[in-house]
């Protein structure tokens, strides 16, 4: 495959695959905490927060490698962008919410 020559390619690769297993693993923490009966609200607000920011920079870097066709309606990932986009306004709610979980513990 082509993506396997380019250096710099490569490294956008690792960069994503990275924040997504992050992103995963902060999910799994949340769900781990919940079905122990411990706190959660915390780790579960830093899941969606930090899961929607994966999400939106997965999508960009996916157009940015296909290029302009990435744009077209004739493949699934600018659903997934526009989809993305229209759920940032998530990342300010959870932001707020993990605020007054970090006020509360001071």
């Amino acid at each position: 495959m082509f993506y396997n020559v380019f250096q710099a390619m490569q490294h956008q690769i690792a960069h994503v695959a990275t924040q997504i297993e992050a992103a995963r693993l902060l999910t799994y923490n949340a769900a781990r905490l919940k079905e122990a009966g411990r706190p959660f609200i915390k780790e579960a607000c830093m899941a969606k927060y930090f899961t929607s920011e994966v999400a939106t920079l997965t999508t960009s870097k996916c157009i940015e490698w296909m290029g302009g066709v990435g744009f077209t309606k004739d493949y699934p990932i600018e659903k997934y962008y526009r989809d993305c986009k229209i759920g940032t306004f998530l990342w300010l709610v959870q932001k707020l919410v993990l605020c007054c979980c970090y006020a509360t513990q001071g």
